[in-house]
């Protein structure tokens, strides 16, 4: 029986051809290089969602965490995809997702804090209503897709033997993580 794959998350935003100039002495693409793949499909994200208001008000990145998952080579065409995480009153969380498109090999995952910042007041803003409804019917679609995603992960693991895996954090203390 063949392998099942675990669904993609969200929408693909934007695809990519990997350059030789991209690569750092190991042949792979440098760490600097993800950072700017995911950041251009952010601003595809925000693109569609008609993120920038009259006053001012846009999405920043406050916080980003990478996962590198399988090495990216030259020449290697990588697609972006995204989902929403979370929509708060002032910031939002999205996972994005630098896959193969023909095999959906998994190269590195990104999660994303973005706050709406009013360039003005130099302060956070709430979410300028037009933008969280258009955030709200998006999310609504990738809650559909995660539940799929939930009952596929949920069937894979039945019956296999989790692991925890500690980290230490900057203030010295650890967190668990079960996986």
């Amino acid at each position: 029986m063949a392998e099942e794959k675990e669904p993609e998350p969200g929408v693909e935003l934007t695809r990519v051809v990997v350059h030789q100039w991209q690569c750092d002495h190991f042949g792979h693409v440098n760490v600097r290089h993800y950072a700017a793949i995911f950041d251009d499909a952010v601003f595809v994200f925000w693109n569609g969602h008609g993120s920038r208001t009259a006053d001012g008000t846009v999405p920043v990145t406050a916080e980003t965490r990478t996962v590198f998952r399988s090495e990216v080579a030259a020449g290697t065409v990588v697609a972006v995809r995204a989902r929403i995480k979370r929509i708060g009153s002032k910031s939002l969380g999205l996972h994005l997702e630098m896959v193969n498109p023909q095999d959906g090999t998994v190269f590195a995952s990104c999660d994303v804090v973005e706050v709406f910042f009013n360039l003005q007041t130099r302060g956070s803003e709430a979410i300028p209503a037009r933008v969280r409804e258009s955030l709200a019917a998006s999310s609504q679609e990738s809650q559909a897709e995660e539940v799929v995603a939930d009952k596929f992960r949920e069937r894979r693991h039945v019956g296999r033997p989790t692991s925890t895996v500690s980290r230490h954090t900057s203030a010295g203390g650890s967190e668990r993580e079960r996986t």
